[in-house]
């Protein structure tokens, strides 16, 4: 129960009731605090600085139970980077939204996540900007996707390293119409060269994309070319691709299908590693 139902007064370093997730966080607040950030350039004026943190955490009564808050900085994007592929999380190292109030395109890097201790909101009201949490909680999903997401078997990430360029287009030109991709593979072992990984595929569509028109056949027309991409690397085979509505996806499949991301991998830097190179 909040302590002040209770009739009792608040710490005087507690962090005012104001501050949310998704709240813009001033630049002139974060004071020696500044040199905390993890910036890749220059940190402008049109930037944003938001707090990742959650509300729970950031509204803690114990500064030393929760000494530090998170933040993203989000970077203006202009009209000839904006990239489609990096909406709505399909990214897994960039963010890009619209701010609803303004149409602005922004961007938030995984490179750019920064630390910085709470104490800086002592005393200081929030103020009114802040992202929506229908958007707050897409981003949030996204900065914490870099610890869930899964990790296949670098043979078949190897082979499949001649389709990404592909894919990645691919992505890009039906982003509008494609929520998710699924993938299972029939195993997760580091297959030898002689052996291939069979794959199937479930595109998850925006269900209004499923309309039995165009946008539907423009769907279909993104699942076949992505089975054929991968079909063509040596060592993969597809077995099947379906297509389902994103309002129709069972949360049980989650349990055994995992997300393909569009973003490009890390690959070993030694063409003759040993998942590369494993013979029969």
């Amino acid at each position: 129960m909040d302590t002040q139902q209770q009739g009792l007064s608040r710490p005087p370093d507690a962090i005012d009731r104001s501050w949310r997730q998704g709240a813009v966080l001033p630049a002139e607040y974060l004071g020696d605090e500044r040199k905390s950030l993890r910036l890749t350039s220059e940190l402008t004026e049109d930037c944003v600085i938001v707090i990742l943190s959650h509300s729970c955490d950031l509204l803690s009564e114990d500064l030393s139970a929760e000494p530090a808050i998170e933040l993203l900085v989000g970077r203006r994007v202009p009209p000839e980077k904006q990239d489609s592929t990096a909406l709505d999380g399909k990214h897994v190292r960039r963010y890009q939204f619209t701010w609803p109030e303004t149409a602005i395109r922004y961007e938030f890097s995984a490179a750019e996540k920064s630390i910085v201790a709470r104490k800086i909101l002592v005393g200081r009201a929030a103020p009114d900007k802040c992202l929506p949490p229908e958007v707050m909680s897409k981003v949030a999903a996204w900065a914490g996707k870099r610890y869930t997401r899964p990790a296949f078997p670098d043979a078949f990430e190897l082979r499949r390293k001649s389709a990404v360029k592909k894919i990645a287009k691919l992505a890009e030109r039906h982003a509008e119409l494609i929520a998710h991709v699924f993938v299972r593979l029939n195993t997760s072992r580091e297959l030898a060269e002689c052996e291939n990984y069979s794959v199937r595929f479930l595109v998850v569509a925006k269900d209004d994309a499923i309309d039995n028109g165009p946008n539907e056949k423009k769907v279909w027309e993104f699942a076949r070319e992505l089975e054929i991409a991968l079909s063509n690397c040596e060592g993969i085979l597809v077995d099947e691709t379906r297509v389902i509505s994103d309002m129709k996806f069972p949360i049980a499949l989650l349990r055994v299908w995992q997300k393909f991301d569009f973003d490009y991998l890390s690959y070993p830097s030694d063409p003759d590693t040993e998942a590369s190179t494993r013979t029969c």
